[in-house]
């Protein structure tokens, strides 16, 4: 059923109102500069590696130079550690990182990211004479597990090895080598780092993946410009296989996924919001706040189509279905009220809530604008058949499992969206 809207002319001219004030937000225009500052770790395979003349080269690097000299900008590269890159995110030290950032819920609060241009998936690397054999083994105290300080993989390993002794260097370059001289027993990297790794080390052996991640640059919250000019920026070069053609040059063999085409970088977009609903959970549990709040629900909806409308307007394409679009939204508001349901029944966080308003819908409203840019930039007919694409669906939601209602609902709306009338 379609959500049907109320009180439209005090919602719309909420909404006039609100988008003044984040525009006027949004003040760090990119056309105002002619220098495109970029974080970048420079240890990090193949994303990012400072060679021993003092350049940095890799598949981020380059993305990063391409995307300066076609739109006119002096690209000036800054190093950051991987313990301290949001904080520097934050602090304004560059516009964005491009180093193999993995997209991250708490990193979606700091700032936001641009469509994902990579997968990824953490690995263990092990002597090939080593008796651990399983993921299960190495969560023990005895294991001595090595780990990059600070970057995603850290967060992760302790998440899936609770037990095992942690190991962690700044030097991300020095862990095949600690493996080496047996000073850890086996290190943490991803599918992306590990056939460098493996190919340097003498008699290893890698575990199978046991996360899937996706890349993107990460952009200060309020460079709202400088996203939206990335993001085409992007898409183009996924569509006229200029991005492939890298990916192929610059990446391990195998990692050929087109993660910015417009229906990818779509669905990646609608799994990012999602999993702030958590969040929205602990803070509505906090706050003692319903889960479900119809007003809210309408300016969300509202808002959606204005968005997609208005940016519409600014590429001159064909306005989006609005009932379309309204559908699209409103499973996406049912998908997230589910996911709240399900974070209530279980036990409250330890963690310090977030605050929703000042916190959370910022972020909200920052993937919201990526996902009316992705509509707008969707062709007229997804160049994916429609078994392709449903598949694609139900393994972005495989992780949520969402009640059937609202996991049919959100796969209705997003085959419409992509072109396809049948529904789920």
């Amino acid at each position: 059923m379609v959500f049907r809207l109320s009180a439209l002319k005090v919602a719309r001219l909420l909404w006039i109102v609100v988008s003044l004030v984040f525009v006027s937000a949004c003040t760090e225009v990119r056309e105002e500069t002619e220098i495109l500052r970029v974080g970048t770790s420079g240890d990090y395979e193949p994303f990012s590696v400072l060679n021993t003349s003092g350049e940095y080269a890799g598949f981020d690097i380059e993305l990063a130079r391409r995307f300066a000299i076609e739109h006119d900008l002096e690209l000036e590269l800054v190093p950051f550690k991987w313990a301290e890159l949001a904080a520097d995110l934050e602090a304004g030290k560059f516009d964005l990182a491009m180093s193999g950032v993995t997209i991250r819920k708490d990193r979606s609060l700091l700032g936001q990211f641009s469509v994902p241009t990579a997968t990824s998936g953490a690995v263990v690397i092990l002597p090939a004479h080593s008796e651990l054999e399983t993921l299960q083994a190495l969560d023990n105290q005895a294991v001595r597990l090595g780990v990059n300080l600070g970057g995603h993989l850290e967060r992760v390993t302790r998440k899936q090895f609770p037990r095992a002794t942690m190991v962690t260097s700044s030097d991300n370059q020095a862990l095949p080598k600690m493996l080496e001289e047996g000073a850890i027993d086996a290190v943490v990297t991803d599918t992306m780092e590990a056939p460098y790794w493996l190919s340097r080390l003498k008699g290893a052996k890698a575990l199978a993946p046991f996360t899937q991640d996706l890349k993107a640059a990460w952009v200060r919250a309020y460079q709202s410009v400088l996203v939206q000019q990335l993001n085409a920026w992007l898409v183009e070069q996924e569509t006229n296989g200029s991005l492939g053609a890298l990916r192929e040059s610059l990446l391990p063999p195998g990692n050929d996924a087109k993660t910015a085409d417009p229906f990818s970088a779509l669905l990646a977009a609608m799994v990012e919001r999602l999993s702030l609903m958590s969040d929205v959970a602990e803070s509505k549990r906090a706050t003692g706040k319903a889960i479900e709040d119809l007003e809210q629900e309408e300016r969300v909806l509202l808002a959606a189509v204005e968005g997609v409308s208005q940016e519409a307007e600014r590429r001159g394409v064909v306005h989006p279905d609005v009932t379309t679009v309204e559908q699209f939204f409103h499973a996406q508001i049912e998908a997230a009220k589910a996911i709240q349901r399900q974070v209530m029944r279980q036990a409250a966080s330890t963690d310090e809530p977030l605050d929703l308003v000042n916190d959370i819908r910022p972020a909200l409203v920052r993937i919201s604008a990526r996902i009316n840019q992705l509509i707008c930039l969707l062709p007229s007919a997804v160049t994916k058949d429609e078994q392709e694409v449903l598949e694609q669906i139900n393994q972005a939601l495989l992780v949520y499992g969402l009640p059937d209602k609202e996991e049919k609902q959100l796969t209705t709306a997003l085959l419409a969206i992509a072109g396809f009338s049948s529904s789920y």
